[in-house]
This record gives structure tokens, sequence and C-alpha cells, in this order.
């Protein structure tokens, strides 16, 4: 194996034996060279469907959590209206008690109110066991797409191994017009961003309390 920088045009094979491309035909290597271009370029492609597949697993595994925290928002909000119910109700019933209790008139009160019955929300241990059960279902999908992705690499490698630079350059070029496509506008915005828009918080709210101070002096 040539492990030295060529620009041979003759007798160049790649990935096997099979796929030939004799240096006597220039159209068979432009084809040879269109070929590595697309291939490095799907590569891109690939890469970006699966990072796609993961933050869709991701987001509906967030999903899941944002309910779990929706539903204990509700039973947090639950006991203190139906104390008030409770309190008014206890209210009212003392006033027609008061009321049926003089000797001119005799009526007959009925304080018991009825409530229709409601299914007890799931608890945070469900929710969450649910979360865990849908990451490790999508789990052997994911690592599929990780396996696969692995060995278009390591093809993609192998060509560029020929180190035959009109080659690499077409892998180069590929990789490029692959990422051009198909990557995003932005990368991810991580904890660096996150941490910014806690300064840009932070300033604020430090203006808006030397405004308050200034006002009330």
């Amino acid at each position: 194996m040539n492990m030295l920088l060529n620009y041979s045009t003759k007798d160049l094979c790649i990935f096997s034996h099979h796929f030939h491309i004799p240096g006597d035909s220039w159209a068979l290597w432009a084809a040879g060279l269109l070929f590595v271009f697309l291939f490095c370029a799907g590569y891109e492609g690939f890469k970006n469907w699966a990072r796609a597949y993961d933050r869709r697993v991701a987001a509906e595994y967030l999903r899941i959590l944002a309910a779990e925290e929706d539903e204990e928002e509700s039973t947090t909000a639950t006991p203190s209206t139906s104390s008030s119910s409770s309190s008014s109700g206890l209210e009212m019933k003392k006033k027609k008690t008061s009321y049926s209790s003089a000797p001119t008139q005799r009526r007959t009160v009925t304080t018991n109110a009825t409530s229709a019955p409601s299914s007890p929300p799931p608890s945070p241990q469900t929710t969450r066991a649910a979360a865990a059960s849908f990451a490790r279902a999508r789990k052997p999908t994911r690592a599929l797409l990780y396996a696969a992705q692995y060995l278009y690499g390591m093809l993609a490698m192998l060509l560029f191994m020929t180190y035959n630079v009109q080659v690499m350059l077409a892998c180069s070029a590929g990789v490029g017009a692959g990422f051009l496509r198909w990557a995003a506008d932005l990368p991810p915005l991580g904890g660096a961003a996150t941490a910014r828009r806690r300064d840009v918080s932070d300033v604020g709210e430090q203006e808006e309390e030397e405004q308050q101070s200034a006002a009330c002096h």
C-alpha cells in the first residue's frame, strides 16, 4: 500500500479491486471523483439525520417530564381551592340552619354537596418511569444509527487513505458541501448561551432595582 501523497491517475482502486478506475479513461476518472464527492456529502447528511433523531427523542423525553411538572402544579393548586370551597360551604350551612331555626318557619335545608368523582393524577414516580421506559425503548435504534454512522465514517476514511490528492480533495469538498447543505445555520447553543442570558437578566434586574431606589429617594 502506497502511503505517500501522489497525483497518479493510473490504476486507482476505491474500497476494493472490483472498483478499479483505469487511468486511460478520463470519463471514468471524473465519475470516480464524483462518486467520492457524493459519498462524503452523504456522510454529513446521514450524521445530521441521526442527530435529528436524537433531538426528537430528547424532546419527547422532556415533554413527558414537563407533563409530570404540570400534574404536580395542578395537584398543589387543588387543595387550596377545595379548602376555600369547604369553608364557604360551612358558612352557608350556618346561615341556612340559623334561618331554619326560627319558630315561625320550619324549613328543611340540605347541605350535602355532591361532586363528580375525579380520577387521581399519575404519581411522579409513574411519570418518571414512563419517561425512562421511553428512553430505553429508543436506545437500540439510536445504537444502530450510531454503529451505521461509525461504519460510514470508516469507509470515508478509507477513501482518504488512498493518499491520492485528487481523491482527498474530492472527500474534503464533499464533506464541506454536505455540511453546507444539511448542517444547522447556528451551532448548538449550550452552557455559554445560557450563562450569557443569565448575565443579561441579572444586569436588567440590577438596573430595575437602581431605578426603584432612585425613585424612592
